[in-house]
């Protein structure tokens, strides 16, 4: 399947009306060269919209025919005009009016001759590879639980001392060849007053670690059998619901071959591999073959553990990438993605440490240890986005965008304080800045690509569809006028401010090739635009590749984010980001809707983080 454009009879007569022949002309090769709609704007089925300057709109009807999707060029109309006045209103109405003559579209195809370009290639061995990186093998490794009497009892400052004589008896229970034992006490040899009751579940493949037993105290023992009978009774079966409810944290088994990292998992550090049974539930749905994995959204609140997930699947990659050779230089590098430095390296400390495990039960088990190749491996994968897209510029264009010229959220907050402390009228000084940076960062520059520039208030009052505007249209015209025009975008043009949208659109404008990575992840992914979605769409090298429908599930895409964390002062607005993510990389991803792609949404509703009474007061 393919785009072909169809250029109707009425959008020609209103191109010549118009003079805008030419250019409707040129764009109809365009799309036809590039097989994207992604520079269009979306509007009820079946239409799209371009923009050509400031009023010129092009409404564009898609059609299935003979297997292709047509781009059928319906009428090329005036902003202010009745007939695109009716079109916003009433697109149903519009197109019993403006009906697209099918077989006239037939006849027109078949007598043009399709663009010379080269097919779409389909993937290489080595490209599908990644495609399979998350080995469903993996999900019968053994797992390791936690009660909440093992994480308190570990907590307490008469255990700290024996934490390293713990993780040899846990060691010991995950080394047994045979868990025959539904049940038992394992003790350490060289410290027989180190014991651990635990419980090895077979159908599930879970070892549970009751807890620690108290030294001296015999009747301990006993009480923790009677309270955890579903698990230690003989013949007991405990089901997924049971362990639920017991269980406080979990992670793989091969955590217990670096010592370091498992207490560093006792010692409840910010950067830990523990997993939550929730996480462990997500986990295990998007690597088992045959779900709707990607392209994933993890969203969940501070200390949901959505990045913890987030950082484990990207783990998974890493390791194939480090089993198939390519540590060091990949030559389609997966790609780790934060505009924050702080998020940055503690996601590289997670995945180090899940590598470092990996590297050692290698080493222990008779294979080889890649654990020199692992900090290399990272360097390369996981990147600050603004420092990323500054590399993907030429040299001559990246010295545009000076760091002394940056303006992050804060210094546009406090320049706009200074100049709207200034300023005669009572209700610009009332424009809060945060309100003022939504406004243009989301809809005057974000949407730059759907707009043909910036947006401006009577497309966004008109024509930007209403669920998608979070602020009322007086509010946004008083920012374009006075924040926009009058102040940030004159400072941009004349002193050479940029941001993060500027660069974005600037890498999309760019001659530079995009379509590199094998895997797209990104944290903090909450207040992404349109622009850096379009943008993050074309960095994965299977958006130039040609893909059955079934493979498009498995396209690694994933992204975490906290709707509570927007940077949106009118609220966080869950549909309008499902759309927006849905639109900039599901549609481009299955133009044709062959593969019924979908977003994969995961909620993680529970705080791990932080104790009741300070989750009680933040809600």
């Amino acid at each position: 399947m393919s785009y072909r454009v169809y250029i109707s009879p009425a959008c020609r007569t209103d191109a010549e009306r118009h003079a805008q022949s030419n250019e409707i002309e040129s764009f109809a090769v365009k799309l036809e060269r590039d097989q994207s709609t992604g520079q269009l704007g979306r509007h009820p089925p079946p239409y799209l919209k371009k923009t050509f300057g400031k009023s010129g709109r092009l409404l564009i009807e898609e059609v299935q025919l003979d297997g292709d999707t047509v781009l059928c060029f319906s009428r090329y109309l005036i902003r202010g005009d009745r007939t695109y006045e009716g079109f916003l209103s009433n697109s149903e109405q519009f197109q019993r009016q403006n009906p697209i003559d099918l077989d006239d579209v037939r006849r027109t195809l078949a007598e043009t001759v399709e663009p010379d370009t080269p097919p779409t290639p389909e993937p290489s061995d080595a490209e599908s590879s990644w495609l399979h990186a998350l080995s469903p093998i993996k999900l019968g490794e053994v797992a390791l639980l936690e009660s909440s009497d093992w994480v308190e009892r570990m907590a307490e400052p008469r255990t700290g001392d024996l934490k390293l004589r713990y993780w040899e008896v846990v060691y010991r229970i995950v080394e047994q060849a045979n868990l025959t034992e539904g049940a038992g006490v394992v003790a350490n040899p060289n410290n027989p007053g180190v014991r651990v009751l635990y419980s090895w579940l077979p159908d599930l493949r879970r070892i549970l670690l009751v807890a620690p037993l108290r030294p001296g105290v015999p009747e301990d023992e006993a009480e923790l059998r009677k309270r955890y009978a579903t698990f230690l009774a003989p013949g007991a079966q405990p089901t997924h619901e049971d362990v639920g409810r017991v269980c406080r944290r979990s992670y793989p088994s091969i955590v217990v071959y670096d010592e370091e990292v498992w207490m560093r998992i006792q010692a409840n550090a910010d950067a830990n591999l523990a997993l939550s049974p929730e996480e462990e539930s997500v986990l295990e749905s998007v690597m088992t073959p045959g779900q709707d994995r990607y392209p994933l959204f993890i969203n969940g609140r501070p200390g949901s553990g959505k990045s913890t997930l987030l950082q484990y699947l990207f783990s998974e990659y890493l390791t194939h990438a480090i089993e198939n050779g390519e540590a060091g230089a990949p030559d389609t590098p997966p790609l780790y993605l934060t505009y924050s430095d702080a998020l940055l390296d503690r996601a590289k400390t997670v995945c180090r440490s899940i590598l470092r495990c990996g590297a050692k039960q290698a080493a222990e088990t008779g294979g080889t240890s890649d654990e020199n190749r692992i900090d290399t491996l990272l360097d390369v994968v996981f990147r600050n986005m603004k420092d990323y897209l500054l590399e993907r510029l030429p040299p001559e264009e990246r010295r545009r965008y000076g760091r002394d010229s940056y303006v992050t959220f804060a210094r546009f907050r406090r320049e706009w304080n200074r100049a709207r402390e200034q300023h005669p009228q009572p209700e610009v000084r009332r424009i809060d800045p945060d309100l003022a940076w939504h406004a243009i960062r989301t809809y005057i520059k974000g949407m730059t690509l759907e707009t043909d520039g910036p947006m401006d208030p009577e497309y966004y009052e008109q024509e930007l569809a209403r669920d998608r505007r979070t602020l009322r249209g007086d509010t946004f015209r008083l920012i374009h006028e006075h924040v926009w025009e009058r102040w940030y975008g004159s400072r941009c043009e004349q002193d050479g401010w940029w941001d993060d949208q500027d660069l974005a659109l600037a890498v999309l404008e760019s001659a530079t090739p995009l379509a590199r990575h094998s895997v797209v992840f990104c944290d903090e992914s909450q207040d992404f635009t349109n622009l850096e979605l379009d943008l993050i769409e074309r960095l994965s090298l299977f958006s130039k590749r040609r893909l059955d429908p079934h493979q498009l599930r498995d396209v690694p895409y994933a992204f975490a984010g906290d709707p509570f964390q927007t940077l949106n002062p009118t609220g966080f607005d869950w549909g309008a980001t499902q759309a927006s993510f849905h639109d900039n990389i599901v549609r481009q991803l299955d133009p044709h809707g062959r593969g019924r792609l979908r977003f994969n949404f995961q909620e993680l509703s529970f705080n791990y983080r932080s104790s009741e009474h300070i989750v009680r007061l933040t809600n």
